[in-house]
């Protein structure tokens, strides 16, 4: 049994929903070889990818404040660049009723 007991909330009181979310970057062998992935994307492949958020769901309610912890590189950033809706995922959905500052 939990000490803390959270009452279930209502979708109107969530502001701000993140469900699977994945960001891959596309990591290329040299600049010539991203030049002609970006004119021939069938013949060129990137040789990696770099996985910047891999499957992050959480909900937050109005009123509430959310902090963001982590090492450098582990997607603070990029995270909220996609509830800003200044980045795209890679996979997933983030939906934000109202304003976010």
């Amino acid at each position: 049994m939990s000490l803390v007991e959270k009452a279930p909330r209502d979708d109107k009181d969530i502001v701000v929903s993140c469900r699977s979310l994945t960001k891959d970057y596309p990591i290329w062998g040299s600049p010539m070889a991203q030049m002609l992935g970006l004119v021939v994307p069938r013949m060129v492949k990137p040789t990696r990818s770099f996985m910047a958020l891999n499957d992050v769901s959480f909900d937050v309610g109005r009123g509430e404040m959310v902090g963001i912890l982590g090492h450098n590189g582990s997607g603070k950033s990029t995270l909220l660049q996609m509830v800003a809706s200044t980045l795209t995922p890679t996979r997933g959905t983030v939906a934000v009723n109202g304003t976010v500052s």
